[in-house]
């Protein structure tokens, strides 16, 4: 069949590589694709499989975000942590995790990978704020469960790297050794039916 890429991030506490596909089942991570991804370890052609196969395997189409992990399929994996002790869904065992996702989106748009990085950033958007669903006010929960509700609003740092992945990478606009680099990759739907996309920033003491 089709052929997928992508790294392993994790040995557990019997020094077993945690991914890979096992039993007839895949086991996969989002964080071990987030961090080949944004610090270049992942060769191009490597990333290009990244990419694919978080859409594959971590995407929840129902949902429409991106899953932390796969399903393992045990009840518990506790070599790997006590969060494995979790029911799959559940915090970090195979959540829609904020805080990597919008770390997937920025490591996305540092590879260039606008358009997937958007679908990430919105994603999330679009899952805060599903009516009746979410559960929650305007803003970016810790995490989704499995039922699509917005969980722990009050414990996440996400909002501010969402705003910093937009700003820095949709945008472009940020700093690069006290220099200003201007370096959009912003995708049609962020602009207005005018064709216009505005940021106002302070950048070095001056706006």
């Amino acid at each position: 069949g089709e052929k997928f890429t992508w790294f392993n991030g994790y040995y557990d506490n019997n020094g077993e590589r945690l991914e890979g596909f096992k039993d007839g089942r895949v086991w996969m991570t989002l964080t071990g694709q987030v961090f080949a991804l944004m610090h270049g370890v992942a060769s191009p052609d490597e990333a290009r499989g990244i990419v694919k196969a978080v859409r594959r395997f971590l995407k929840d189409e129902t949902l429409g975000g991106y899953r932390l992990n796969t399903d393992f399929g045990m009840r518990h994996h506790l070599a790997l942590g006590r969060a494995f002790g979790f029911a799959f869904g559940t915090k970090e065992n195979g959540a829609v995790f904020s805080h990597m996702c919008v770390m997937y989106a920025y490591a996305l748009y540092v590879r260039g990978f606008s358009r997937e990085g958007f679908e990430v950033l919105r994603s999330l958007y679009a899952m805060s704020t599903y009516p009746g669903r979410a559960q929650i006010y305007p803003g970016i929960p810790e995490y989704f469960d499995a039922s699509g509700r917005g969980m722990y609003h009050f414990l996440t740092g996400s909002a501010s790297w969402y705003v910093l992945t937009v700003l820095t990478q949709a945008y472009g606009v940020r700093g690069e050794a006290g220099d200003l680099v201007l370096s959009p990759q912003l995708v049609k739907e962020e602009f207005s039916p005018a064709g216009e996309a505005r940021v106002s920033l302070q950048f070095a003491g001056r706006k």
